[in-house]
């Protein structure tokens, strides 16, 4: 990632965009796509550096690959809830998996997407994920706690 993405995320910026993804091509040319479209992305590849992150930054969206290792998107998200609750999470995935994507969108997932990206499909969900992204002082409910079934 360039300095200036760096800092941009750093500031609190409220379109701060955090990618985590074990393939080196998929960060680039997911942060690529989301830098074209003006916002501050924060690139991972792996989801413990990304963790350490979150623990000490507000993170209003983490795009996650659903199939990592040694940590899976899924595994990354139950350490997320412990951590940052208010952060909406869409994942990504070269694999057609409709269990994973059931279970993700049930917990309240904002997206699930194949790779490779249907790109304006996939920046309308990101700009819903960043306006619907929640305050640390908002009542509403975070993906760590929707009901099941609350989202198909």
């Amino acid at each position: 990632m360039r300095s200036m993405d760096v800092a941009l995320a750093e500031t609190g910026c409220p379109e701060i965009v955090c990618l985590v993804d074990d393939d080196p091509s998929i960060l680039q040319s997911v942060a690529c796509l989301l830098e074209a479209d003006e916002l501050a992305v924060r690139t991972f590849g792996e989801p413990e550096a990304f963790l350490t992150y979150v623990k000490a930054n507000s993170v209003k969206l983490a795009i996650v690959d659903i199939w990592m290792k040694p940590m899976t998107g899924m595994e990354l998200l139950a350490h997320l809830c412990a951590y940052s609750p208010q952060t909406r999470v869409i994942f990504i995935t070269g694999r057609k998996d409709e269990t994973a994507k059931v279970i993700v969108m049930q917990a309240g997932a904002s997206g699930f997407f194949l790779k490779p990206l249907e790109d304006d499909e996939f920046l309308v969900a990101v700009h819903q994920a960043l306006g619907d992204a929640v305050s640390d002082n908002d009542d509403q409910p975070s993906i760590c706690f929707a009901p099941q079934g609350a989202r198909s």
